[in-house]
């Protein structure tokens, strides 16, 4: 099984500042959070070996990057705006998907990718670019959600206006 100290390292070098949150009753995996600067305070990538079946993924980890945004109780218009955003947004990711959950109501980042066991094969540099990746994602596009889910403005408006809008309209 992958090491989530060694991926802290490598995270750690690249100055990245990184916390290590051991299995326990409230979380049930080992969780290496990754907090990533920009505008703003620090955003937190926790990064996660998922458990799988070990004949589901022979000779591969399954790790999971995940970010949480805020999300307080919407209606079904805010919904609907954050469907539409969402959709357009995610058609063009290059890597992960924001998303929802409906029962809990929470907005998410998540990229999930199979990494080898065999540590000669590992590709530490391979996760430092994914981390990087979201790293961008994240400052991209998660103060438009935010804004949608405070009823601040519409699916169209930001989509529209965004640096991107050549690809998301």
């Amino acid at each position: 099984m992958i090491d989530l100290k060694e991926i802290a390292q490598v995270l750690s070098a690249s100055d990245y500042e990184i916390d290590f949150i051991e299995k326990n009753q409230e979380n049930p995996l080992d969780t290496l959070v990754c907090f990533m600067h920009g505008t703003g305070e620090p955003l937190p990538l926790e990064i996660s070996v998922m458990p799988t079946n070990e004949t589901d993924f022979d000779n591969y980890n399954l790790i999971q990057f995940f970010h949480e945004i805020t999300c307080h109780d919407y209606n079904s218009d805010t919904k609907k705006e954050l469907g539409i955003y969402l959709n357009a947004i995610n058609a063009n990711m290059p890597l992960g998907y924001f998303g929802y959950f409906e029962k809990t109501k929470q907005c998410f980042y998540k990229h999930n990718c199979l990494i080898p066991n065999n540590p000669k094969e590992l590709s530490l540099e391979g996760i430092l670019d994914v981390v990087t990746v979201a790293a961008r994602m994240m400052q991209l596009f998660r103060m438009d959600i935010i804004t949608i889910l405070e009823n601040k403005n519409t699916a169209k408006s930001l989509l529209e206006n965004h640096s991107f809008s050549q690809i998301l309209v």
